[in-house]
């Protein structure tokens, strides 16, 4: 405990005692994050069901986990894609052509046109709209581990398959 401007703080880390008028709001910081949480929210996409939690651990290991702030650009329209991303906390939005056309939030992925397109051409340009935490993997990376195949033609099936398994209350725009 310590005094600051004759407030009695305690020693929580990252928080701290609102002055007068000013409006403070907690949010779910970086709390449990970590390999074990990160392989959760892999599984949890429904890309990695036939994968052990000790490949998953693997995989992991092998691909990037990136950090961005918000109102970074991970992906934009019209650059060629080499990763495929899956949110591992935080929140980003992909617009094209100005226009929000998904929303995206932990567990959900984005630049699988880097794995099923012949032409890679980034469709939308995603932004971060809270500090964020990423998975990226290479085409080649999710190639190796043998993840769901994805080509143009079956890639709306999977989207499909993916909205099976989310509530109505709980689904998203489609890209």
């Amino acid at each position: 405990w310590r005094k600051h401007n004759g407030v009695t703080k305690g020693g929580v880390k990252g928080l701290h005692v609102a002055a007068e008028g000013q409006t403070v709001a907690l949010l779910q910081g970086n709390v449990g994050e970590g390999p074990k949480h990160y392989i959760e929210v892999l599984k949890g996409t429904g890309l990695f069901d036939a994968l052990s939690t000790r490949v998953l651990g693997r995989l992991l290991k092998r691909g990037k986990i990136i950090t961005r702030r918000a109102g970074a650009t991970i992906i934009k329209e019209g650059d060629i894609g080499e990763t495929f991303y899956i949110l591992l906390s935080g929140m980003a939005v992909a617009r094209k052509g100005g226009t929000i056309v998904a929303e995206y939030e932990k567990g959900d992925f984005f630049g699988e046109m880097a794995i099923i397109a012949a032409d890679r051409r980034r469709q939308a340009t995603v932004v971060t709209e809270t500090n964020v935490r990423l998975f990226a993997m290479s085409a080649e990376l999710y190639h190796e581990y043998e993840l769901p195949h994805l080509t143009a033609t079956n890639f709306y099936e999977l989207v499909s398959f993916f909205s099976d398994r989310v509530s109505p209350a709980d689904r998203k725009s489609v890209v």
